[in-house]
């Protein structure tokens, strides 16, 4: 089983390149540090990374406010009102602090240093938390506190840190709920997205990754993670939970209104059910119930193409569906029509040029050959 490259829904490219009127601006940020910011963000650029995180690493020592750990240990909101740069970085002062730590991280992943990255995204997020218990963020500054710590449970996936993955996913899960029942900016539009509307992230060129707060981005990554546990049952059901938030079960109107992408978002994560159900050796019952969901992902992925034919995710989608249907009518023994899904896997992945998608499908039907040379002697 495969599913779509995690790339293509949490992609750390920039959406644009600096110019020169970049370059020149960071009017929002207060004179002591627009030189240094503006110097490590060139630096990266040009692939100096070592000058860039000097340049990052300096803001600490240009505000008057005590490291991250420092505030994060803070007994009160008045202790933590007292260390709080309000006047100088007002509006947001947080929102634009976690994006040093978001940029300075990214900076220390691009070099190869993913320990001091996650410890940056850390320390922040610990302090990010920290005031979000005591009503001390804004909205904005509360979504970008659940971009961080759904980053950091992928970071801490990829360091086997598996107790910070689970505290941060869950996290991130029950921080969504209480933006929702508090703030009117909270909306469940086209995949309950924030529309962030600030020109910080633009400035200093954030990773994708510190916009995506999506409450079905938390669940699914939640989710994921309890799959990998082999808590099957807690996966099932934050997936499910996932997909009513994307399309709402008892609104037909709803859910015809979905983006194609949200959609195929949707699809995907009913193919991750799927892949739940046939873990260890399922009884046939439960492959039958995988089958319904895949093609249900199917006919949802093929709708959503109809409605934008250059959707990029939709075409993956589809491909890892097609694939995941032929693998589990093989495991059903139905080996005919296994191999006519592997067909359209591989033929729908050389059309997008999804390179895992045609091993996969090429293995698996190299694989039916076998066992049909095998039969016949």
């Amino acid at each position: 089983m495969f599913n779509v490259p995690t790339g293509l829904r949490r992609s750390a490219l920039l959406v644009k390149q600096p110019s020169y009127d970049f370059y020149s601006s960071f009017s929002i940020w207060p004179k002591g540090i627009r030189s240094d910011l503006r110097t490590a963000i060139k630096a990266q650029n040009q692939g100096n990374l070592k000058l860039s995180e000097q340049y990052l690493r300096r803001y600490a020592l240009l505000l008057p406010l005590p490291s991250f750990s420092d505030i994060a240990h803070a007994t009160s909101a008045w202790e933590i009102s007292l260390q709080t740069p309000k006047e100088e970085l007002s509006p947001d002062p947080w929102l634009k602090i976690s994006g040093i730590a978001c940029k300075l991280g990214e900076v220390l992943e691009s070099a190869d240093k993913p320990n001091d990255a996650y410890k940056i995204y850390l320390e922040c997020a610990q302090l990010l938390r920290t005031l979000a218990d005591q009503n001390q963020l804004s909205v904005a500054e509360r979504h970008r506190a659940v971009a961080i710590a759904l980053h950091i449970g992928n970071v801490a996936n990829q360091l086997h840190k598996s107790h910070d993955e689970e505290e941060w996913l869950s996290w991130s899960v029950e921080q969504f709920q209480a933006i929702s029942k508090s703030s009117s900016e909270y909306y469940p539009s086209d995949g309950l997205q924030f529309q962030n509307k600030n020109a910080y992230a633009e400035e200093l060129l954030l990773p994708a990754w510190a916009a995506q707060d999506g409450f079905e981005s938390a669940l699914e990554a939640l989710g994921s993670f309890y799959a990998k546990q082999g808590q099957t049952q807690y996966a099932i059901g934050l997936y499910l939970t996932a997909i009513s938030h994307i399309l709402p079960p008892n609104s037909p109107e709803q859910r015809k209104k979905v983006a194609p992408k949200q959609r195929c978002r949707a699809a995907q994560l009913m193919t991750n059910i799927a892949n739940v159900l046939i873990q260890d050796n399922p009884s046939l019952e439960r492959l039958d119930q995988a089958k319904e969901w895949t093609t249900k992902g199917l006919e949802i992925t093929e709708g959503a193409r109809q409605d934008d034919q250059n959707e990029l995710e939709c075409e993956h989608v589809l491909a890892a569906s097609l694939y995941n249907l032929g693998a589990i009518l093989e495991m059903q023994d139905q080996n005919e029509k296994a191999k006519e899904q592997f067909k359209r896997a591989l033929n729908q992945s050389r059309a997008i040029k999804f390179g895992e998608g045609i091993d996969n499908a090429e293995d698996a039907l190299a694989r039916l050959s076998l066992k049909k040379t095998g039969t016949k002697k």
